[in-house]
């Protein structure tokens, strides 16, 4: 059976996106701060149930620190077993230029730093955008990553519809300003954006500012969601809900003190 004439199914559901718990951001001792807030999602997340969690990177502030890995892992093992939890490497996961040591420890410490899954007919891409924002800082991983990323737009069933989780936003304000920190470079996000537009991919999920943004590449929806660990705006830290229909979906932001206790799966664009 070819990968166009995939049978999927296309039940609705929920998912939550998680951003930047960072555990050492605020206090690089006692974490005091970060434990408070991501121990807040968790709960919230396993009350609410959702179909899988995701977190867009920076897990913890400094990957050279075994204690803020150990404090991380110790909350993450507290989400709740019918729950799958997906994780995404950040800058500070693997350094802001990542090394050939920075990524095998991620690697060893979390898992794959660039994968894929399905659920109810959609696909979702896990992507390294360290690699993508620093492509000479380690040889040859961006482009592995890229051919593995090609191959998995294109294998993918024309009945699937896909989302794209990382850390980076590929711009803020809009696709032509200067690469920097908080951005990836400008050559780099034409060529995956545009990709990403051939293969209708319908929105990029992503965290780093510490701040929500909400804006769109042609008909590709960019959502930045407010860290867990400190907020960089008006708004208080806490998660987005993410609810997906057949074709669509919509999503919500809630502060970590105003997590609903349900979720109502309203298919209205």
């Amino acid at each position: 059976m070819s990968p166009d004439q995939k049978k999927v199914s296309k039940e609705p559901f929920f998912f939550i996106q998680v951003a930047d718990p960072q555990i050492g951001y605020t206090d690089s001792i006692t974490f005091e701060t970060e434990i408070k807030n991501f121990t807040k999602a968790i709960t919230g997340v396993n009350r609410l149930k959702p179909a899988f969690m995701v977190i867009t990177g920076d897990l913890v502030n400094n990957c050279s620190k075994p204690a803020q890995i150990l404090a991380f892992k110790k909350i993450y093992s507290a989400l709740d077993k019918s729950i799958t939890g997906y994780l995404t490497t950040g800058n500070h996961d693997t350094k802001v230029i990542p090394t050939g040591m920075s990524l095998t420890n991620y690697r060893n410490q979390f898992g794959k730093d660039w994968y894929s899954f399905e659920h109810n007919g959609w696909k979702f891409i896990v992507l390294n955008s360290s690699i993508i924002q620093h492509p000479d800082s380690v040889a040859g991983e961006t482009e592995k990553q890229l051919n593995w990323l090609k191959d998995e737009l294109k294998n993918t069933p024309e009945a699937e519809d896909i989302i794209v989780f990382q850390h980076h936003p590929f711009f803020i304000e809009n696709i032509n300003e200067p690469f920097r920190y908080e951005n990836l470079p400008i050559e780099s996000r034409k060529k995956y954006l545009d990709l990403f537009e051939q293969y209708h991919v319908k929105a990029v999920f992503t965290g780093h500012l510490h701040r929500n943004f909400i804006t769109k590449y042609k008909n590709i929806d960019l959502i930045t969601t407010i860290a867990v660990s400190k907020s960089r705006s008006k708004e208080s830290t806490g998660i987005r809900i993410v609810t997906v229909f057949q074709d669509h979906f919509d999503h919500s932001y809630y502060s970590l003190d105003s997590i609903p206790k349900s979720v109502e799966m309203n298919q209205g664009k």
